[in-house]
């Protein structure tokens, strides 16, 4: 299980996290390696009902609205000062508390991008994010250890690169692929791993 040891880090990283100001990178264009799974990696041939986990100031699920006729879109983050950005952007579900958003039911796909890599047990939010999703897909960085990446990688702290083979080793992930993104310091060390519910 990948967690950090002190109680007193998660309290630290959290508050950092939960008071990040919202600036142009979460303001910019979606991310095209979220469309790349929505094209490649659908089941049924069209998805239904889509969850952001980590949703930022709501510039993916913008692009999945503005691109794909999907009933159900929903956003979730943590953070107040995301969510009212969101809110200003697009009109679907968005809150701080994704018990709010659970209530929309089993989603097609949740899926996260450069989220987990700012939690110190990604573990609890895995677990979520499985147990309301038939598929969920992990956009995620790895630097090829598990470790802070902070500030060798990049420049905000409580950051870290977790070895998500490892991580997922007991759920049943159907694809793993490099997907290097468009914009941040660790662009290039992207890869996704999508799961199977």
């Amino acid at each position: 299980m990948a967690k950090m040891s002190k109680t007193s880090d998660i309290d630290k990283c959290t508050e950092w996290w939960k008071n990040h100001e919202v600036n142009s990178h979460y303001l910019g264009d979606g991310e095209p390696q979220v469309l790349k799974i929505l094209d490649n990696f659908d089941d049924n041939g069209h998805w239904m009902s889509i969850m952001e986990y980590g949703c930022g100031a709501g510039r993916n699920l913008s692009l999945i609205q503005t691109r794909y006729g999907i009933n159900t879109i929903a956003g979730y983050d943590f953070n107040p000062n995301m969510i009212k950005a969101a809110k200003n952007r697009i009109h679907v579900p968005l809150s701080t508390n994704r018990e709010d958003i659970a209530e929309y039911g089993m989603f097609d796909l949740i899926f996260t991008l450069s989220v987990l890599d700012h939690v110190p047990d990604p573990d609890e939010h895995i677990q979520w994010m499985i147990k309301h999703a038939h598929n969920v897909a992990f956009i995620e960085p790895w630097v090829g250890q598990a470790q802070s990446i902070y500030p060798s990688h990049c420049n905000e702290p409580f950051s870290w690169s977790w070895n998500y083979d490892w991580i997922l080793k007991d759920y049943n992930v159907i694809h793993k692929y490099h997907s290097p993104i468009i914009t941040g310091e660790l662009k290039d060390y992207y890869w996704t791993w999508i799961v199977k519910c």
